[in-house]
């Protein structure tokens, strides 16, 4: 009895002893579960980190997650491949053996070898005992395998909306298959590197777009700068020019027709009868808005017909046909032009007599031979007609009664079939030796009218 009771009291001195060691055992473990889970952590939170604060550093970061595959996962080296035309090539790698891959090997996207497997099946390849299976299930890593000595081999595919972009790959040189959290911890380091491929590509794509939009910018630019340059030289050319023949002067490109020339044209000055006394009388404003009214008539009809504007002042205006651009019918065009002044400047007369303004129309035609081209300096150009057609026609235009157009007769012998005219007789005009015989145009035939602007 004593024996027994002896016994039992070395049991219970004991059995405290051991629950303590398996206490502390078990506490052991559980440190290094958490001390192994917190390395994890810390390894993926740095590889994120890096991918949000690097994205255009893609090998920096690829690298870095290779090292924490290599670590974490207790292996010799490991190796990403990234899917390119005709298989896939590695973009990084750690580790002796991982190294020595070159860099521009290109390997088969297939069964034959573990990488290609996981990529070609989307799915995690475990290979326990590579020896073991080597030549039956991956004749394609053979030579390799042998030649660096693998025994244990793990590979996860790099997928990316269901379609393979490449695999991580490690390898063990000692018989040692991979543990469930090893398998899933490099699964996790498969999809950090796809998000860091997919960032870097993005990355690349904004950067090229932002480039792209740079040199869109700036092509935009000079565009914009070449177009304003172009309006300039329009308003400039439309100073004295019709709408269309500056347009098509600019759309050419060639200015050298406003180059100094001599040619033949038909020169037309017209102005206001009555015009110095009413500026003397009236108010500021009521001159201006009798000009403006006067101006606007008479610079839609010089556009209707294609003139040349060379001046015009207060109410006098100069408008020659014939240059820039040639116009057959240039004697026809200005007294066409002429008459449908005339009887627009009629119209606004009767609305000027009814506020007090005693004004009326006259203009003068003459045709000849005259030096024409730009004058000027940059900046400030003006094209204009010189030589003694231009004073004949103002000369006739001074001579001018209100209503009358008044043209030489070398014109009227020109334009006879077109116009009704009467004969004025011989003029003495300043600046001319020999008196002019003129004739006032009084309108134009019935069966010669037409569209203005046609012979």
């Amino acid at each position: 009895m004593s024996t027994e009771l002896s016994g039992m009291a070395g049991r219970c001195d004991r059995e405290p002893e051991a629950q303590l060691a398996r206490l502390e055992l078990e506490t052991t473990a559980l440190r290094q579960e958490l001390a192994r889970r917190s390395e994890e952590q810390a390894a993926t939170g740095a590889i994120l980190r890096a991918i949000a604060s690097r994205p255009a550093d893609l090998g920096g970061v690829l690298n870095a997650v290779a090292q924490g595959a290599i670590r974490l996962c207790e292996t010799n080296d490991a190796v990403i491949f990234q899917v390119v035309e005709g298989g896939a090539r590695p973009i990084s790698s750690a580790g002796p053996m991982g190294l020595a891959i070159p860099p521009d090997h290109i390997m088969p996207i297939d069964r034959l070898g573990i990488p290609g497997r996981a990529m070609a099946d989307r799915a995690t390849v475990h290979v326990p005992d590579v020896m073991a299976t080597l030549d039956e299930e991956f004749p394609g890593g053979a030579t390799m395998a042998r030649l660096h000595g693998i025994r244990s081999a793990l590979a996860a595919p790099l997928v990316h909306q269901a379609t393979a972009i490449g695999a991580i790959y490690i390898r063990r040189t000692e018989l040692r298959p991979f543990t469930d959290e090893q398998i899933a911890l490099l699964e996790t380091f498969a999809d950090q590197a796809v998000i860091a491929i997919e960032n870097a590509r993005l990355f690349r794509t904004l950067h090229d777009r932002t480039e792209e939009l740079g040199e869109l910018n700036r092509t935009l630019e000079a565009r914009v700068a070449d177009q304003v340059e172009q309006l300039e030289r329009v308003g400039r050319l439309r100073r004295y020019l019709s709408p269309q023949l500056a347009d098509l002067i600019v759309s050419s490109g060639d200015e050298s027709i406003l180059e100094s020339h001599r040619r033949r044209i038909s020169v037309v000055f017209c102005d206001l009868r009555g015009f110095t006394a009413f500026a003397e009388t009236a108010e500021p404003e009521e001159v201006t808005a009798v000009l403006g009214e006067y101006h606007r008539a008479m610079g839609e009809l010089i556009g209707r017909f294609d003139a040349t504007l060379d001046w015009f002042a207060g109410d006098g205006l100069m408008v020659f046909f014939n240059d820039p651009l040639p116009q057959p019918d240039y004697a026809e065009r200005a007294v066409r032009m002429a008459c449908a002044m005339r009887e627009r400047a009629t119209d606004l007369a009767h609305g000027w007599r009814r506020a007090g303004y005693e004004l009326d129309f006259g203009v003068g035609i003459a045709v000849g031979y005259a030096t024409l081209g730009r004058i000027g300096f940059e900046g400030r150009y003006d094209y204009t007609a010189i030589g003694t057609v231009t004073n004949l026609a103002a000369r006739l235009c001074g001579e001018a009664a209100g209503g009358q157009i008044l043209i030489p007769a070398r014109l009227h012998g020109m334009i006879e079939r077109l116009v009704e005219a009467e004969p004025v007789g011989d003029l003495t005009l300043k600046g001319l030796h020999r008196p002019v015989t003129a004739f006032n145009i009084t309108g134009l035939r019935d069966d010669t009218s037409g569209d203005e602007g046609s012979a």
